[in-house]
């Protein structure tokens, strides 16, 4: 039971979090959050194998969206962002920091029948909506014909996927868009980050370079890389990025409202493309 006036329970939490008062409810955002079992928000803690899950349904429809399509997307995304075993420091209790293991669980879902109603009413924060289609310059008022996401400046759960540069089991695409969902990548624009939510001005010679990573950003200026990174053109492969601790570290630069009990990763958008895609 709790208070409505001020969205408090009355007794303690059965499941409490390091970053919240045991009173807490619905992470302090009953708007964003729903809690059917009073047990957790979105973003799950286990506080004995200290272990952070984030969990994220992607829904994929569009001309070139399949069920065999999302299973290797699936297959691909989980590997990439678990495949180096980050930590998060969590201030536990206000006194120590500890190092919680973090783990993605994502889940790409084929649904050729989503209706434009359904993802504009969505109010889950962990469900994502792509369109998968053979053409997107149409769609975008530049002319680009290049996958994007909606909204990329402090997450969103919307976009459009290009197919040919995700249908290589390779491709790093899918993952660097869903980065966006998640927040990446922070920083100050123009300083940081480029227009499109970009880092840019990067040298990461020496180094991995990261997901958020681009060859080429919009001020110009090329992602310096070393000789193994690089494509052709002495540019940046896209497809020889991976998920590092610098995106991890970026995505929870800003705190995810730790000390206030607010846990959500990425914002909710709910674009829907069906309009352009089913004329």
């Amino acid at each position: 039971m709790f208070d409505a006036k001020t969205v408090h329970r009355w007794n303690t939490d059965p499941v409490t979090y390091p970053w919240q008062s045991p009173y807490a409810i619905n992470n302090n955002n009953p708007i964003l959050y729903a809690d059917p079992t009073g047990q957790s928000g979105e973003l799950s803690i286990d506080n004995k194998s200290k272990t952070m899950t984030i969990s994220s349904n992607v829904y994929i429809y569009g001309n070139k969206a399949s069920k065999g399509l999302a299973q290797q997307l699936q297959d691909n995304v989980n590997n990439q962002y678990n495949e180096f075993n980050h930590k998060v420091r969590l201030n536990v209790n206000g006194k120590a920091v500890e190092n919680y293991n973090l783990k993605f669980d994502i889940k790409v879902i084929y649904n050729p029948n989503i209706t434009e109603q359904e993802i504009i009413s969505n109010t889950d924060i962990k469900n994502n909506y792509f369109a998968v289609v053979d053409d997107i310059s149409p769609y975008r008022s530049d002319g680009d014909n290049t996958s994007f996401t909606d909204g990329v400046y402090g997450g969103s759960n919307s976009g459009m996927l290009l197919y040919d540069q995700i249908k290589d089991p390779k491709s790093t695409t899918f993952a660097h868009e869903l980065g966006h969902g998640f927040g990446l990548w922070k920083g100050k624009i123009g300083e940081d980050v480029d227009d499109t939510g970009h880092p840019w001005n990067m040298d990461l010679r020496g180094k991995q370079p990261n997901i958020m990573a681009i060859p080429m950003s919009i001020f110009g200026t090329s992602t310096k890389v070393d000789k193994q990174y690089q494509n052709k053109y002495g540019l940046l492969d896209i497809n020889k990025r991976k998920v590092t601790a610098d995106d991890i570290k970026n995505m929870f630069m800003i705190p995810i409202q730790i000390n206030n009990g607010k846990a959500n990763i990425g914002d909710i958008v709910n674009n829907p493309h069906l309009q352009k895609i089913r004329k």
